[in-house]
């Protein structure tokens, strides 16, 4: 009967130990998904903003890539990040 008592004791910390862990989880996927609602506009617009960027990149590259004779004599090319500035 002792050893009874001590296996069910010790199954009850496991289980409480368990639950405390699955409790721990579920706050962690409460906050990523918090998370994830706050942010999810955000990352969408600047996702648009790079499929726009990368167009324009790909436009002004192959036009400079024709034209290229032209940089230093007529315009100047500055690269800034993704942004790039034509005088």
């Amino acid at each position: 009967m002792n050893s009874y008592k001590l296996a069910q004791r010790t199954f009850i910390k496991m289980a409480d130990s368990m639950q405390q862990d699955i409790d721990k989880l579920h706050k962690q996927i409460q906050k990523l998904n918090e998370f994830d609602r706050q942010t999810k506009n955000l990352f969408a617009t600047s996702l648009e903003e790079m499929q726009l960027a990368n167009a324009g990149f790909f436009i002004t590259s192959d036009l400079f890539e024709d034209y290229n004779y032209l940089i230093g004599k007529y315009i100047s090319l500055e690269v800034d990040r993704l942004q790039i500035y034509c005088e």
